[in-house]
């Protein structure tokens, strides 16, 4: 899917930076059109050509050079997929969330823990340069001791956002697919929360694909396979009120259902100033 082809970009700076390490080895997916494709893309960009393969648990058997798996499948299916490369002795990173609910992020990381395999997950905001500037410079004191932070951002309409399957509650929904974002650049900054409360809504029970293609970039090939107008089972929205443990209080709204004017800012405020 478009996030497969997003990391095989990855792949494709990698090979051409000082650090490359990696050869990509095969590539797998249910539906043999897009593994193909991948591996099409693979030879434009990578100058080779990586084994296909439909069927999981047989690559595990028989792709004898694979070391490690890049799990880029849909939410709803990373703890499956991924315990099963863990206990076929693979080292896996997992494209965030980890998993859909708590449980199958436990499952996954006791598999790690028992199979003496690495495990990984894909949360790329946090390397961003710009976010790891606003760590230095919290934990410099640049604001002073930290006091409120702000997180909020609002838009989207009835508009299917990539694809379908980000509005079901069993795909993994907008507001954790794009949310878990949010909260992890919250870790990120301010370490763990103490308590927080909040809630999930649906705003938008039915969501529209726009004419012309919502899914923009590496998704878009799929847009005219989507249907034009579906219901929607899961969040769309998240709303929460949090403490950390160093007295940090949080507020946050990732809203993806709210028509009119967009809002998107994030802001915090110390002792001795302000960061956005």
């Amino acid at each position: 899917g478009g996030m497969g082809r997003r990391h095989l970009r990855g792949f494709q700076a990698l090979q051409r930076s000082d650090f490359n390490n990696c050869e990509l080895v095969a590539v797998c997916d249910i539906k043999r059109a897009n593994a193909e494709d991948l591996a099409d893309e693979a030879q434009e960009l990578l100058g080779y050509r990586p084994q296909v393969w439909t069927d999981l648990d047989e690559m595990l058997r028989r792709q004898e050079r694979l070391q490690g798996v890049n799990v880029t499948t849909e939410g709803g299916t990373h703890h499956r997929v991924a315990v099963a490369c863990l206990e076929a002795g693979k080292d896996v990173q997992v494209e965030k969330p980890l998993a859909l609910s708590i449980r199958g992020c436990d499952l996954i990381i006791e598999t790690a823990r028992r199979t003496g395999r690495i495990l990984s997950v894909a949360e790329n905001l946090r390397r961003d340069p710009m976010n790891r500037l606003m760590r230095a410079l919290i934990d410099a004191g640049a604001v002073g001791a930290p006091q409120l932070f702000i997180d909020t951002k609002i838009g989207g309409g009835d508009h299917m956002v990539y694809s379908p399957w980000r509005h079901q509650k069993l795909g993994g929904t907008i507001a954790l697919d794009e949310g878990i974002h949010h909260a992890d650049l919250m870790l990120y900054y301010l370490g763990d929360p103490v308590w927080g409360f909040g809630e999930g809504r649906i705003f938008q029970p039915v969501r529209r694909r726009r004419a012309g293609g919502p899914s923009r970039g590496l998704h878009a090939k799929w847009n005219d396979q989507y249907p034009a107008e579906f219901a929607a089972t899961g969040e769309d929205a998240v709303l929460g009120w949090l403490r950390f443990a160093n007295g940090t209080v949080g507020q946050w709204i990732d809203h993806h259902g709210a028509h009119g004017q967009p809002l998107h800012r994030r802001i915090l405020y110390g002792s001795g100033g302000s960061l956005e």
